[in-house]
């Protein structure tokens, strides 16, 4: 039945759409909606770098749109048969003709979209804004930049759960007991107060995030907890990599190279630090760099570079190398 109090309206996603059908195309229509949007927000995920599609001219071309926003402008387009899904346990992508259209400049996509934002979604806004200032005054306070305090998804994560209490804020990703020591009491009470002052009904209160906890990253061990204008760089690094930052935005945030920070990484790796080194091992090269260190040893990476295709970096040889130094040394 036709609505006529619908107060949503219609958007024009015709260019949106046309990147997404852009890279669904030279992807050659192989993989699914979240192979598809990692590659239009830009990620550099060991697998998209093992395909290659780094180099696809669609790779980051909508790296400013939030990652689950993508994955349902892809849906949307679905829903209205621009593109399909393959049968099986994975679907994948594939255009149909109105996509063709599309593409050529021939037919427009429009969306529905609601004119106001749900009051949820504006407390939650209001709280996050709330919580960088609060971040902002500190980060003055303790002469350390705002990502050294908590990170933006930290951050954005505490004005969704709205925790109220230092348990439920113990389960928020990227705090850990030593940031919610240091950090959490005052961080709490600007929830508090926000919470007084705008009236959030309790519902939303310490409500759960959809996403595991279990997944959260671990605290960091740092020995100089108390002087935290004085941390070693490379534990600065490790910070950023434990609340989930890639190599590449860990060296744009600390103006340092991307060399730096991979030795940062190896650096904290060696102190006891937990890595996640198969993070940084495309499949299929691990095998063949442990062939190489059985011909030539592990005391030197050239001999063992010098065995592999240029597509085997530098760093993944020395992730191979520390993953299985730790697993002989729990043996």
């Amino acid at each position: 039945m036709f609505n006529c109090n619908d107060e949503r309206e219609m958007v024009d996603i015709t260019i949106e759409a046309q990147k997404i059908i852009s890279c669904i195309y030279r992807m050659r229509e192989r993989f699914g909606i979240g192979m598809v949007a990692e590659v239009l927000k830009g990620s550099r995920k060991a697998k998209i770098l093992e395909l290659r599609f780094d180099e696809l001219s669609t790779h980051g071309i909508m790296h400013e749109v939030p990652l689950q926003e993508i994955k349902d402008l892809i849906n949307f387009l679905v829903a209205e048969d621009y593109l399909e899904l393959s049968n099986g346990e994975y679907p994948v992508v594939k255009l149909l003709p109105n996509a063709v259209l599309v593409i050529k400049g021939e037919a427009k996509v429009t969306q529905k979209v609601s004119q106001q934002p749900s009051r949820e979604l504006v407390v939650e806004v209001n709280l996050f804004d709330r919580l960088r200032a609060l971040r902002r005054k500190i980060a003055l306070r303790e002469n350390l930049p705002p990502y050294m305090i908590f990170a933006d998804s930290t951050l954005r994560e505490m004005a969704q759960v709205f925790p109220a209490d230092h348990m439920a804020m113990i389960r928020i990703s990227g705090v850990g007991e030593r940031k919610l020591e240091k950090y959490g009491e005052e961080f709490l009470e600007e929830i508090r107060s926000f919470i007084e002052e705008n009236g959030v009904v309790k519902s939303l209160v310490n409500r759960p995030m959809p996403s595991d906890s279990s997944t959260r990253p671990q605290s960091v061990r740092n020995p100089t907890q108390n002087q935290a204008n004085k941390i070693p760089s490379h534990h600065q690094t490790y910070l950023l990599y434990q609340e989930g930052y890639a190599i590449e935005d860990i060296a744009h945030v600390r103006n340092v190279t991307v060399l730096t920070v991979q030795d940062h990484i190896v650096r904290c790796s060696l102190d006891g630090q937990a890595v996640r080194w198969d993070d940084f091992i495309p499949i299929g090269q691990e095998a063949l760099i442990l062939q190489a260190v059985n011909q030539v040893g592990r005391e030197k990476l050239r001999p063992i570079k010098e065995l592999l295709s240029d597509e085997v970096e530098w760093f993944t040889i020395r992730a191979v190398l520390e993953k299985h130094r730790e697993i002989a040394e729990k043996e």
